[in-house]
């Protein structure tokens, strides 16, 4: 739509360093299940949920410690991801909260 009015006007379909650093590594991650830290209401986090389930891997969102899936111990190894935006200080609690289990 905005073409029509600016007809010489290219784009450029990206993601933010960041963010494709995030998706890459989450791709990478040699863990069948994965917690990623952050909001449902977030497209980034939402993203890292599809690209782990397009992986193969279980994975869900955790916006506290108590959304942490009860079922996450039967699977032994999680790994953890978070939304570019997720607060350092949730992410932090999420990976203490896991690693105490």
């Amino acid at each position: 739509a905005i073409k029509r009015f600016f007809p010489d006007l290219t784009v450029c379909d990206t993601i933010c360093g960041a963010t494709k650093a995030r998706q890459d590594a989450l791709a990478r991650l040699a863990a069948n299940a994965v917690v990623i830290a952050g909001d449902q209401a977030s497209s980034n986090t939402r993203r890292l949920l599809a690209i782990a389930e397009e992986c193969g891997k279980t994975a869900w969102i955790a916006n506290s410690v108590d959304e942490l899936p009860p079922d996450i111990d039967a699977f032994g190894t999680a790994g953890l991801s978070a939304g570019t935006s997720t607060p350092d200080a949730l992410i932090d609690e999420i990976e203490r909260a896991l690693l105490a289990r």
